[in-house]
């Protein structure tokens, strides 16, 4: 698991140093919050942007629960971002909201490329409460063409605890030269019978039987002279002499996926840097239900309709969502908004979106 993150939320403040703008990483955080949340803050934020520009409604917020002002988003940027750069207040919110999406997009592009994967590849999965108002955007912009918005997105991350396997890790740096010798064979097992001694030993004193776990092993392996490794999954914990070649081709078939062709060099020995050992013991995990019916030839008529303001078209005439209208199969076209207690989804013009029966809306940006 790679994470890499930036301060790009809800709650990211914007500002300017007279020439710029901004946004985040300093954050309103739930308390003051937001400007709109009426609880004293005066520091413009990406929701007062969402609000200003129609994407968020301040009379629908928490499913009606609790009501936004919009006047105070208004001040906010107006006052922080809007007359310090000279922009029409509408503008500075807009440019609000294109910085921080345009900050996700390049935090994913280069979290993909920088590791030698295209982006264009992979299905972006879009989480946390404010993700579904811009995850089509970046998308669009990164060339992906599938964006799933799951279920519970706003707790996403508690659902995964929840749900997660039980799992214990281990790793040790301990460089050794990829060769046939018996001394590389005795070391490399020696290594990692260690850590899988201990990843289970972490599992029995946690009042689990280490006989339920699934062990799991990985190398993380370099050329002799770079600085960087590739890790490589190894499907046990044991080497003999005839692995090696089969390591070593595993090696170079990773390396040339990821750095491209040519770039193997079969002259140069290969070292093992590191090992890692992880024990998982699988949980009990309740089954997902289908909570909506499947119609794939009904029409969802709209709740309303309101303008978004969308930077280079001016307002544009939005379909409003509501979440308990949704049925599974018939797609959703933009502009529009699902709004639910939750989360806020936007579709901007050239996206459309698909319900499934278990709750995920599947989502294709467009071009």
């Amino acid at each position: 698991i790679k994470v890499v993150t930036i301060g790009a939320g809800g709650g990211s403040i914007a500002w300017t140093d007279g020439y710029r703008l901004q946004v985040g990483p300093q954050s309103a955080g739930a308390d003051p919050g937001p400007a709109c949340y009426g609880r004293g803050g005066t520091e413009p934020t990406v929701t007062d942007a969402l609000v200003l520009l129609g994407i968020i409604d301040p009379e629908n917020f928490f499913g009606g629960r609790y009501a936004l002002d919009r006047a105070q988003a208004r001040a906010a940027v107006e006052a922080r971002v809007a007359v310090p750069l000279g922009l029409d207040t509408l503008e500075a919110a807009a440019g609000i909201y294109e910085v921080v999406t345009a900050r996700m997009g390049d935090l994913i592009r280069k979290a993909t490329v920088e590791s030698g994967h295209d982006p264009r590849e992979f299905c972006l999965l879009s989480y946390g409460g404010a993700g579904g108002a811009h995850c089509a955007v970046f998308a669009a912009q990164l060339g992906l063409k599938r964006v799933i918005v799951p279920y519970a997105a706003s707790v996403f991350s508690a659902l995964g605890v929840a749900l997660s396997d039980i799992a214990s890790r281990h790793a040790r740096s301990a460089p050794v030269a990829l060769e046939e010798g018996a001394a590389t064979i005795e070391t490399v097992n020696s290594i990692f019978a260690d850590l899988e001694q201990r990843a289970l030993a972490d599992l029995r004193a946690s009042g689990l039987d280490p006989a339920e776990a699934a062990v799991h092993y990985t190398v993380e392996m370099r050329y002799v002279g770079q600085m960087n490794e590739v890790s490589l999954p190894w499907p046990r914990g044991c080497l003999v002499a005839s692995d090696v070649a089969g390591l070593r081709a595993a090696f170079e078939a990773l390396y040339q996926q990821r750095y491209g062709a040519g770039t193997i060099r079969r002259e140069t020995p290969l070292e093992i840097i590191s090992f890692r050992t992880e024990a998982v013991k699988a949980t009990d995990k309740p089954d997902f239900a289908p909570m909506f019916e499947e119609k794939p030839g009904a029409r969802i008529e709209p709740r309303s309709r309101r303008p978004v303001y969308v930077r280079g078209k001016g307002w544009t005439e939005t379909a409003i969502y509501a979440w308990a209208d949704l049925v599974a199969g018939p797609p959703l076209a933009g502009p529009a908004v699902v709004e639910r207690e939750s989360t806020t989804i936007w579709l901007p013009p050239q996206a459309s979106a698909t319900l499934d029966v278990y709750g995920n809306l599947a989502i294709d940006p467009g071009s």
